[in-house]
């Protein structure tokens, strides 16, 4: 196969990969995350809230609570901002201006390649990128950490074009310093690839550019601290201080030396980093590896070598510093994939060559990194095939027995590689490397696959739902209120219960009117604000595995809906006054099937069986793919078969047990 046709079919590969990432952008987050926290469900549309009520409402802020303005002055959420303006508020558009951060990140970042590496490099890098199934998905939610992407790859851009400029480093500095602050607070550590490059670069002329970069860093700080919070830095400090320490108490990392090393080797593997891209796993330490014995970027300075030695550094300095948190979920690391994945390409384009020069000596800092890199790929190779709940105990059970296993084999290499040796990749590097690369194929593909298509978009029908259930002037908040607003125009405020500081006057000082959370962090709200306790339940759904409610604030401003005061009543256990008003609620809203499972219900308080069948028979006709329904008709046939003793009832709600977990496969059946 010729050059040109390979190239030619690399680009319409990449083209391809860029493309898939538009479609069907308001399906939910893929089923197979779960395990991993609820973030998906409760973070992703916490930074374009604020957006979104500028362009509803007319104003960022309309609540005058300002807790959570680092949201709001954010990347992700100025980006949203300015989508939204142009192609209205909704979860598509919200997703599309995420996606396009982090996109615009990845071209910044194989742009900085380009200037410095071959073109094959650039590519079969970008390849990876795009392959990369957990950037994919999570590039298509709001999170802030695709907005450090964009930084990241814009910073990686500046010091690789113009860092020898007096202007390239003042930007260097205040990108990094934009990195933490609009981007997200760990986006600082880019502070550490900046500098490895800068001391490899300059060596003994470092105090200049170090110098001019720190007043960059400063520019950039200052400017944006006094024309977002006109300098009164308290309620950014007080969140990062809550985020850091004050939920989850002080980093054990740096508590002790013992665990220290314990979260530097678990980092990644209880938060299933790896678990979703297993091969890349395999190919970044490989590939690191293979860095380091060819030892490229030692000796004298070659600008060539400026992404190697960013990217090598970036990503073991990034580990280092985000792993002694007790807090340190996947999306944190996903700006550390950028490097990894170009340290890949390096190797990977370096296997095209005929010959392979390698070489480790005891007495080296190779030896130290490349005995770091083995010990902690043993460490996440036992953790990635054990339960979530249990991967950081089977980490914190080997991770000294894989220390020493590490130095035997580190010593072993360096035995073998103690005078450097030229090898013929054919057999000893190109085969196992070439079988890793197609594995990574498959594995992505499937996962993207997956993904995809199989989820649906019960959180946009969820918002359409909502909005009818409740009063049009309702303000909703709790965990889930960003997720569920995102595509109304119901009011909308960021709480998240179980805070470590607590605005007792929450509900005096706002206008909330109802609360949508789960059971664990209703506790927490029931605990915190007493006069919760008096709430009434207006519903509850499934997203996934998590049953969420709908509560209605006591001493509420709004009116009550139909829905809710035929809720009332059936709590009230009067279901014929039930009854009125949800057959009046569902002929306005023929397509709210909540309103027909509330419908059914009071038809079964009052013992009208044949009628309740009819109501359950309509929506399995009305909604034959929608696994809430099905979940909501099976719980009605077990109860029918309880009440009436009719064993058919049970069988009929056996098969739509099969049908929900056809389709929702973690969905909480009883």
């Amino acid at each position: 196969m010729s050059r040109s046709l390979v190239s030619y079919s690399a680009m319409v590969a990449l083209l391809l990969l860029v493309a898939v990432r538009f479609v069907a952008l308001e399906t939910d987050p893929p089923f197979f995350y779960i395990g991993h926290g609820q973030s998906q469900l409760t973070d992703t549309y916490q930074s374009t809230l604020s957006a979104r009520n500028a362009v509803v409402y007319g104003s960022w802020n309309p609540y005058g609570f300002h807790r959570w303005d680092v949201f709001k002055h954010s990347v992700v959420s100025g980006m949203a901002y300015l989508f939204f303006n142009v192609f209205g508020v909704s979860r598509v558009t919200a997703n599309l201006a995420s996606l396009t951060l982090q996109l615009i990140g990845f071209l910044f970042f194989l742009l900085g390649m380009m200037s410095l590496r071959d073109k094959w490099e650039v590519i079969v890098t970008a390849l990876i990128l795009l392959l990369n199934s957990t950037l994919f998905f999570y590039g298509r939610m709001p999170y802030l950490e695709n907005g450090l992407i964009f930084f990241a790859g814009l910073l990686f851009f500046v010091q690789m074009r113009f860092s020898e400029r007096l202007w390239g480093q003042l930007l260097t500095g205040f990108l990094v310093a934009l990195a933490g602050l609009a981007g997200k607070l760990f986006g600082l550590l880019l502070a550490g690839p900046v500098l490895v490059v800068t001391v490899y670069q300059y060596r003994s002329k470092l105090l200049k550019p170090l110098f001019y970069i720190a007043v960059g860093f400063i520019v950039g700080a200052l400017s944006y601290l006094y024309l977002f919070y006109g300098g009164d830095i308290s309620l950014l400090r007080s969140y990062y201080a809550e985020q850091a320490v004050g939920m989850y108490g002080p980093p054990p990392g740096l508590q002790s030396i013992n665990y220290f090393f314990l979260m530097l080797f678990t980092y990644g593997g209880e938060s299933g980093l790896w678990e979703y891209i297993p091969f890349l796993f395999l190919l970044v330490v490989g590939s690191m590896l293979i860095t380091l014995l060819k030892g490229e970027y030692v000796g004298p300075f070659k600008k060539e070598n400026l992404p190697i030695v960013f990217c090598f550094g970036g990503l073991l300095l990034g580990i280092l510093g985000l792993s002694p948190h007790y807090y340190r979920p996947m999306r944190y690391s996903l700006f550390l994939l950028l490097p990894a994945t170009m340290i890949c390409g390096y190797v990977l384009r370096s296997l095209s060559d005929k010959k392979l020069t390698l070489q480790l000596k005891v007495k080296s800092a190779e030896f130290v990194i490349v005995l770091i890199v083995i010990w902690y790929a043993i460490v996440q190779s036992v953790m990635i095939f054990k339960e979530p709940s249990l991967r950081f105990d089977s980490g914190k059970d080997v991770v000294w027995i894989a220390g020493g296993v590490a130095l035997l084999i580190a010593l072993i290499l360096s035995y073998l590689l103690r005078e450097k040796r030229v090898l013929s990749k054919s057999f000893f590097v190109a085969i196992p490397f070439a079988v890793i690369v197609v594995g990574m194929l498959v594995v992505q593909v499937s996962y993207i696959e997956r993904g995809l298509f199989s989820p649906g978009a019960y959180f946009q029908a969820y918002n359409k739902l909502i909005s009818q259930l409740i009063d049009e002037n309702s303000v909703i908040t709790g965990p889930y209120a960003p997720a569920l607003s995102i595509d109304n125009r119901l009011g909308a405020l960021i709480y998240m219960f179980g805070l470590s500081d607590v605005e007792r006057e929450l509900f005096d000082r706002t206008p909330i009117t109802h609360i949508v959370t789960d059971g664990s962090n209703w506790r927490e709200a029931k605990e915190h604000f007493p006069k919760l306790q008096n709430s009434t339940i207006v519903c509850q759904f499934v997203i996934k595995n998590r049953t969420i409610q709908l509560y209605r604030v006591p001493e509420d401003r709004v009116p009550l809906t139909d829905f809710e005061k035929g809720v009332n009543y059936y709590i009230e256990r009067k279901p014929d006054s039930a009854f009125a008003h949800f057959n009046s609620f569902v002929h306005k809203y023929p397509e709210n099937w909540i309103g027909y499972n509330y419908l059914a219900l009071s038809l079964f308080a009052q013992m009208k069986f044949p009628e309740t069948v009819k109501v359950l028979e309509l929506m399995d006709r009305k909604f034959p793919e929608n696994y809430m329904v099905l979940g909501a008709c099976r719980g009605m046939y077990r109860q029918l078969s309880k009440v009436t003793k009719e064993k058919h009832f049970q069988q009929i709600a056996d098969s739509f047990e099969e049908r929900v977990l056809k389709l929702n496969p973690i969905a909480p059946i009883n």
